[in-house]
């Protein structure tokens, strides 16, 4: 990714997180969304959770404890790195992690198996990775194909 394009997505997507942060709606059902995602997950305060792909996130309002992460260098990420090297991210030590949730992201990912494959190494023994990814139908590809980045 040239220096430009990289520039442009980290603007996309400081624009989208401003727009997520006023639509009440749409906070709405990302709420429910995480409650559903950690729903059989007991005394999840005191889980070490690791999003990666948190550049619109919101789930560190709803779940402050979560650490958050993406490729891209934005000011209130807690790390940034490349989900693809996460096996050879220092700063989260291998079998440190209770669970890694992804939202939205792994169909963004060049190699989403390699991804997986790397992260398991940051896992505790038992940890999960707990992953949303888009329903593709007819109404939906429209929408990616035409409006999603």
């Amino acid at each position: 990714m040239n220096r430009d394009h990289f520039a442009q997505d980290t603007q996309k997507t400081l624009l989208n997180r401003e727009r997520l942060a006023a639509n009440k709606n749409l906070l709405y059902w990302y709420k429910n969304l995480y409650d559903t995602q950690f729903k059989n997950i007991t005394n999840i305060k005191s889980k070490r959770i690791l999003e990666v792909g948190s550049g619109t996130s919101p789930l560190k309002i709803f779940y402050p404890t979560v650490l958050t992460s993406d490729i891209m260098n934005l000011s209130y990420l807690d790390y940034v790195f490349d989900a693809h090297k996460i096996d050879t991210f220092a700063m989260i030590e291998d079998d440190s992690l209770d669970i890694i949730t992804i939202t939205n992201v792994l169909h963004h990912m060049a190699d989403p198996v390699v991804f997986l494959q790397n992260a398991s190494k940051k896992l505790k023994h038992g940890g999960s990775i707990i992953f949303t990814e888009p329903f593709i139908s007819l109404l939906s590809k429209l929408i990616y194909v035409y409006l999603h980045h």
